[in-house]
């Protein structure tokens, strides 16, 4: 599947643990290719699924590059592991689902802000809805 999700980036500059002005909010956006390997049941029209999720990194647009004037890296993982879970809806030949995604790997591994490194490991929990026709 090919997915592309964003969220927000808040930054606030801190000058000896005291906030300096107003936090900058930036978007951050991922196009990825997902991988789920679903299973599950189906009790009549309506499915249960659950299983493992792998996600591998398309493209990234970089949220803080025009927020900070000196070096900045964004270092992400090109692939993730996660898991969802969720149901499913077949009425004649729509088919709708709705799954909770739940990360099992680290998005990244460090941000680098002049030359100061900081390890992050959040990849956001989501929820997924899609909406598809049986050919």
């Amino acid at each position: 599947l090919f997915t592309s999700t964003s969220g927000e980036v808040e930054v606030t500059q801190l000058l000896n643990g005291i906030e300096q002005g107003d936090p900058v909010i930036k978007d951050q956006s991922f196009n990825k290719i997902d991988i789920p390997i679903m299973v599950g049941g189906k009790f009549g029209p309506v499915r249960l699924q659950a299983g493992p999720i792998a996600s591998i990194m398309l493209s990234s647009e970089p949220a803080l590059s025009d927020v900070f004037t000196y070096d900045y890296d964004e270092q992400f993982n090109s692939a993730t592991w996660g898991y969802q879970a969720g149901i499913g809806l077949d009425v004649s030949k729509l088919t709708v689902d709705l799954r909770y995604e739940v990360s099992l790997s680290k998005l990244g591994d460090v941000i680098s802000i002049a030359g100061n490194t900081m390890d992050f490991d959040s990849r956001n929990n989501q929820i997924v809805l899609s909406l598809g026709y049986m050919f």
